[in-house]
């Protein structure tokens, strides 16, 4: 994300906690660039234990992703689940985008905790 505006806390009518936010993010394909605007919800699930992110970008592209923390005997298990949603002309590069992201996170997160280790 190159920004992050408009945060909002609240409840949502299960009375699950969320919080709402605007990205501007920035996608590159090659020496290409641009910039657009995502709607960001994020749910806490189960306190603790699972987090689902739902985003609205543009041309209808929508994401969902959902973090499972599980309890192990060497520490605490990550599960990610996405699925992406995109008209058919733009399927195969969201999903493209989606999976670059997630395995980005992944290796970030592995390189955290490494850290603490």
């Amino acid at each position: 994300a190159v920004e992050v505006r408009d945060i909002r806390l609240g409840q949502d009518d299960a009375g699950q906690n969320i919080i709402e936010y605007v990205a501007d993010e920035r996608a590159t394909a090659g020496p290409l660039h641009w910039d657009y605007r995502v709607e960001v919800l994020l749910t806490l699930t189960t306190p603790g234990f699972v987090l689902t992110n739902y985003r609205a970008g543009p041309g209808g592209v929508r994401t969902e992703a959902t973090v499972t923390l599980e309890s192990a005997l060497s520490g605490t298990h990550v599960h990610e689940t996405l699925e992406v949603r995109a008209p058919a002309v733009l399927r195969r590069f969201a999903t493209d985008q989606a999976r670059s992201i997630q395995v980005k996170r992944g290796e970030e997160l592995a390189r955290r905790f490494a850290a603490t280790a």
